[in-house]
């Protein structure tokens, strides 16, 4: 049989009942309700489920312009109905209060009983990985990044992170990287050796127990309380006893009992979150995270130093560095993100931003940047065989590097002698580690090519880094000439299906190859679409002839590639290094790298204020290249 223990007497209940019959009294403008007002039965109710008396609901019977204050053996709560779910049997304290203007008005403590044992409010998934299941306890050391998992004690995480944010990271990659702020180490932290000796028992043995044991000045002070954890809303409290934390964040958080969010919980690994403040949102808020391993993982780790991490990259190496398509490709910095570190498995540690100088920078500080410099360097790939070839390098000190090159099986680029990237820089230099450097990752566009190579050696500062830098594709010589040797694809066109002329009758002079607007074009191009793959650069050699200028004709123009994807996400409409001076009769290349983008809208060549300087009825134009790669 349930048991409730009641304490109040009738003088009360007829005050209260008094008290009840005029609600203006319970104004919040002054103090009117006493301790003993607070009764269980008349001010609140304790009660059990009719079908499951392991289920306990208390309830506020006061006015609704008092916010109740629940202390139960789960925890605190300021909600009109509060619904317990307790397993073990026992007698449960409650106290009940009331906020007013006043301040916090409360009853004497009440009790509740459970009279049996009920497993399956502690039988789940998450209740094993906690405590080791019903009957058993299982302890919980700080992880001090000795272990193989989150690296540190502490960690700084959006305050809206969630156990589903975590989950939704499936390989769990830093730990839903997007919502961490901070992973500082312990030392900068301010985390003690002290802290990280301390360590916490949960147990399922007669009750849902938690005994923390906090190390101090050589001894163990052991504190003992209990628990509850809701699977549902991934939270839990504590009562008698703050979940173990760092010594420093004692008094800069909410609470240390209350208010938790468990964002991973695994056999061998607990994350758990309070709030640093009472704001859980806007600046300074913050979700400070604490990070376990269970003890038997932390006893019996030992680490695989066989086990060599791996950057991401697991392309074709030689093809990706010199395309399958030719066998030649050159490769300058990439000047929006030049340089670069990652940890040892191509995580990059600096993020690049555009400074409000125009000038790239990283997020968290501003290097010295020296485009003219990082403009130099220039290296040049020949393929041979499947895993080999030959290179030549300028360094950016005019230093020109040749030889022959070879690929492992770790993506080590081993160029046989060292090689001096980047040098005359006062802070940063650059160079291969014993005349190798390793592909660290790529970034493709959406046909595949790569777009961003980025190189790597291990940071001679510190051997868990590499430093890296970026590459893209270059050229060697800039508008106006060929666009060097691009050694792409070269896609057949049809001159008889070239329109050309005043075609937009604004002065352009127009050879327009493909147009999904167009009168001819758009159903009968000179070129098979599907062909048209662009993965970096376009590039147009064309002829022009019997062009006779007007009296007072400009007799100099500027010619581009205007070009659109289908998607119309890349573009280009002239303005950049790809682009011609037309002076007359002659043969001209045009080139671009519009970005990634599916298909094409538009695909013609635009000579600006042309058309009208010249006689248009006898100009011919032909298409001698189109070449994509």
């Amino acid at each position: 049989m349930n048991k409730i223990y009641k304490i109040f007497s009738s003088l009360v209940v007829s005050v209260l009942m008094l008290v009840a019959c005029t609600p203006d009294d319970y104004s919040l403008g002054k103090v009117d309700v006493s301790p003993g007002d607070l009764v269980e039965g008349i001010a609140y109710t304790i009660t059990h489920d009719s079908s499951n008396p392991n289920i306990v609901y208390l309830r506020s019977l006061m006015d609704s312009q008092y916010t109740p204050i629940w202390h139960h053996p789960q925890g605190n709560s300021q909600d009109q109905e509060v619904e317990l779910k307790v397993a073990f049997e026992g007698t449960y304290p409650v106290q009940f209060g009331v906020e007013t203007r006043g301040g916090i008005v409360y009853g004497d403590t009440v009790y509740f009983q459970i009279d049996d044992f009920y497993a399956d409010f502690v039988s789940g998934e998450m209740w094993v990985n906690l405590a080791g299941g019903v009957g058993e306890s299982k302890t919980w050391v700080p992880d001090n990044g000795s272990y193989g998992m989150k690296q540190g004690f502490y960690s700084c995480f959006d305050p809206t992170t969630t156990w589903e944010d975590m989950v939704a990271d499936v390989e769990y990659d830093w730990y839903a990287q997007d919502k961490t702020w901070w992973q500082p180490s312990d030392s900068d932290i301010g985390n003690t050796e002290d802290d990280l000796l301390s360590y916490m028992t949960f147990s399922l043995d007669g009750k849902a127990g938690l005994t923390v044991y906090r190390y101090n000045n050589g001894e163990y002070i052991e504190t003992e309380g209990t628990f509850n954890m809701n699977e549902e809303n991934h939270t839990i409290s504590a009562v008698g006893v703050d979940f173990l934390h760092g010594e420093w964040a004692t008094g800069n958080a909410v609470d240390f009992r209350n208010g938790f969010q468990i964002l991973v919980l695994t056999e061998n690994q607990l994350m758990i979150g309070n709030y640093r403040d009472e704001a859980l949102s806007g600046e300074g808020a913050c979700l400070y995270c604490w990070n376990f391993v269970s003890k038997d993982w932390a006893d019996n780790y030992v680490p695989d130093d066989t086990a060599e991490p791996e950057p991401p990259y697991d392309g074709d190496a030689n093809d990706d560095l010199t395309t399958s398509q030719s066998t030649t490709k050159n490769w300058i910095i990439n000047l929006d993100a030049p340089y670069n570190w990652t940890d040892l498995y191509g995580n990059f540690l600096n993020e690049w931003t555009v400074g409000a100088n125009g000038i790239p920078e990283f997020v968290t500080w501003q290097p010295p940047y020296d485009e003219a410099l990082l403009s130099t360097i220039s290296i040049t790939l020949s393929k041979g065989g499947s895993n080999d070839g030959t290179y030549e390098v300028t360094g950016s000190d005019g230093r020109e590097y040749s030889g022959n090159y070879t690929i492992d099986d770790k993506n080590w680029i081993d160029f046989g002698q060292d090689i001096d990237i980047i040098s005359g820089m006062d802070w940063i230099n650059f160079s291969t580690q014993d005349g190798k450097l390793r592909i660290i990752s790529v970034e493709r566009t959406l046909s595949g090519a790569v777009s961003v190579m980025h190189l790597g050696r291990i940071n001679e500062d510190n051997p868990n880094e590499y430093m890296t830098i970026a590459l893209t594709q270059g050229s060697s010589s800039g508008g106006g000439s060929d666009n060097g040797a691009l050694n792409g694809t070269v896609i057949a066109f049809d001159n008889s299906k070239l329109v050309y002329g005043d075609l937009e009758g604004n002065g352009t002079l127009r050879l327009e190859m493909y147009n999904i607007y167009g009168s001819g074009t758009a159903n009968d191009p000179g070129f098979n679409l599907s062909d048209f793959q662009y993965d970096y650069t376009i590039q147009v050699t064309f002829t022009l002839s019997g062009v006779s200028f007007n009296n007072g004709a400009a007799g100099s123009y500027t010619g581009a590639l205007s070009f659109a994807s289908g998607d119309w996400n890349a573009q280009y409409w002239g303005g950049g290094a790809g682009d011609t001076v037309v002076t007359g009769d002659g043969t001209y290349t045009v080139w671009c790298q519009p970005g990634t983008g599916v298909g094409i809208a538009v695909f013609c060549i635009d000579i600006s204020g042309m058309a009208g300087d010249i006689n248009l009825s006898a100009v011919s134009a032909t298409i001698d290249k189109i070449e994509i790669k």
